[in-house]
């Protein structure tokens, strides 16, 4: 309920939602330009992601995987990694780790809770912990997931 307030909650003129977007927008077209992908905890953050618009074939499921494991299997499949657990004692645990393992391998890696309150925080976003939260964002959308990647550069050149 939470996230239904601040979604709506005005910042300036616009409203955190409209906020939100235009930052994960940006992620979003950087997950197309680069050889990267956003890894998640599960499957019901999967399909959190895949409502806010990220493709299914730019989401990584760590889930219970050994870690070093995990970021072998990334590493040898992209240079980029978003890394996006829960911001949860664990998960922020296992982020750690991985970055490790991550960085060890030259893979080049962001945070992407770090992005989100470095921009949105002032306005109360550091409320939310867990990547299901974000589903209601999906809600400011016509449709979930119905636009591709290339669709929306294009909406946003236009």
């Amino acid at each position: 309920m939470v996230i239904v307030y601040l979604a709506m909650r005005m910042v300036g003129r616009k409203t955190i939602g409209e906020v939100f977007w235009k930052l994960w927008i940006s992620i979003l077209q950087e997950l197309s330009d680069d050889d990267a992908c956003i890894a998640v905890e599960g499957k019901k953050d999967r399909s959190v992601l895949e409502n806010l618009l990220v493709p299914s074939d730019a989401i990584f499921i760590i889930g219970d995987k050994n870690l070093q494991n995990a970021a072998d299997i990334l590493a040898s499949n992209y240079s980029t990694i978003y890394i996006f657990l829960d911001w949860d004692r664990r998960g922020k645990q296992k982020t750690a780790t991985i970055r490790r393992f991550l960085e060890e391998r030259g893979v080049r890696v962001l945070n992407v809770w770090t992005l989100l309150r470095r921009h949105l925080g002032k306005y109360g976003f550091k409320s939310v912990g867990k990547v299901e939260e974000l589903k209601k964002f999906s809600i400011l959308l016509p449709r979930p997931n119905t636009i591709s990647i290339k669709r929306l550069k294009e909406l946003l050149s236009a």
